[in-house]
């Protein structure tokens, strides 16, 4: 029988979802799992015990029973802290706390001893984490992130700590060589999803602008977890070098938010070297203006419950106003140089145009052919970000993210220099 031409293709569409919808996600892992060994006293295996494990956070549970070889697995777990639980028929009640962390598995072991279900015994300290991968994760934690203190706000600094990486003198924001690689072959993830800037081959997040500065900021305070993984499997592509994964943090039953303002004026700061040696910046008794610096990092993070234990969110807000004179130096010709050109075009026989001439008197004169000034440099950066959990059941959720940045910079080139032109070197990034 033929199909009317409608049916049959609502009919492939569904087939089509259904291939698509088998496929796996091209995107990094943002879960963990917690596996083990239940046994009892003597060290025979329990088979067909009870262990659940309990998000502290969002009260969301998953439960398990043994295999008849006594070991178990719970997969796709959320990043956070978790409350495991094992029980079994005649055996007391073992409780121990976990931590799990994106793409790794903690291992945590039970040993009942004879008794009633009813009784409880809670074993002190957290399962430890085991990476069975061959990829060489190094984790920065959530502890680390929020007492490192780092220096403009920038999340690549908290690498710094971990194997392998080193940040290149001077290089300003993103400027993170991990195991000799290039600057830029980092593959930078967050939540799982790609964020690497396809034209700048930098992160979108936390792309360097042209002050030294980053042009959208992800603030530490919205961070759960990061990590690095040094010998990158095939899974992440792109890129040759290390992936660079971060996770965004989501909201729990219990309301949580934070509000940071950092300010560095330039006072008590040593004057600039250059600075000191410009005519223009020091007065006639040889006292030196100090190099002018006004930089404003503000941060705002909410998050909590919609719907307690089904629906949470969490959202963070980061500002940056900056502005200063930087000290900047060029090679300029002397007097004595520009008489020694005018000469030997006279003797030459050659007329000297006068367009040139003209131009020389932008030229600022220097004795030593060095001539330093301070040019206005100016950053504004507000950055967005937003993250909506809902649980559907105990295996079942959906987490939805959007992040916004919105900077824009100008650092004019080298004042009263015609060579370098007047209109200034501007940046603009937007990072939806």
């Amino acid at each position: 029988m033929l199909l009317p031409r409608g049916l049959r293709f609502v009919l492939s569409f569904v087939v089509v979802l259904v291939l698509l919808a088998s496929l796996p996600a091209l995107a990094q892992k943002i879960t963990g799992d917690i596996s083990g060994d239940v046994t009892d006293s003597s060290g025979a295996v329990v088979p067909n015990a009870t262990v659940t494990a309990d998000n502290l956070g969002t009260n969301q549970s998953r439960t398990i029973t043994t295999s008849n070889s006594g070991n178990y697995r719970i997969t796709d777990l959320a990043i956070g802290k978790y409350k495991v639980t094992a029980s079994a028929q005649g055996f007391k009640t073992v409780v121990q706390n976990a931590e799990v962390l994106a793409g790794s598995v903690v291992h945590a072991d039970f040993k009942l001893s004879v008794g009633q279900r009813t009784e409880t015994v809670e074993v002190e300290g957290a399962a430890p984490l085991v990476d069975l991968s061959p990829n060489n994760n190094n984790y920065v934690d959530n502890a680390k992130i929020e007492n490192i203190p780092l220096n403009g706000r920038d999340f690549n600094s908290l690498l710094a700590i971990t194997p392998g990486v080193q940040r290149t003198p001077g290089g300003g924001f993103l400027a993170v060589s991990i195991n000799g690689a290039r600057t830029t072959s980092n593959n930078y993830f967050i939540d799982g999803l790609y964020n690497n800037d396809r034209y700048y081959g930098d992160s979108a997040i936390g792309e360097t602008g042209i002050v030294g500065i980053p042009a959208v900021v992800f603030p530490p305070e919205a961070i759960e977890e990061l990590s690095v993984q040094e010998t990158p499997s095939s899974e992440f592509g792109v890129k040759g070098g290390a992936p660079i994964l971060l996770n965004m943090k989501s909201g729990t039953n219990a309301w949580h938010g934070s509000g940071t303002w950092v300010n560095h004026n330039g006072f008590g700061d040593a004057t600039n070297y250059f600075a000191n040696h410009n005519a223009d910046n020091c007065g006639a008794a040889g006292e030196c203006k100090p190099t002018t610096i006004h930089n404003n990092q503000f941060n705002a993070t909410i998050g909590g419950p919609i719907v307690k234990d089904k629906a949470f969110f969490f959202l963070y807000y980061e500002g940056q106003r900056y502005k200063s004179l930087a000290v900047s130096s060029r090679a300029v010709p002397t007097p004595d140089e520009i008489a020694n050109a005018t000469t030997d075009i006279s003797q030459s026989g050659l007329q000297i145009d006068p367009v040139g001439l003209a131009l020389l008197n932008f030229f600022p004169t220097s004795p030593t052919g060095n001539f330093t000034a301070q040019t206005p440099t100016i950053a504004s950066a507000n950055d967005f970000g937003v993250k909506f959990d809902y649980k559907f059941n105990p295996s079942n959720s959906v987490s939805v993210r959007y992040i916004f940045g919105d900077s824009f910079q100008s650092a004019p080139p080298f004042a009263g220099l015609p060579a370098a032109g007047s209109r200034p070197d501007l940046f603009n990034s937007v990072a939806p």
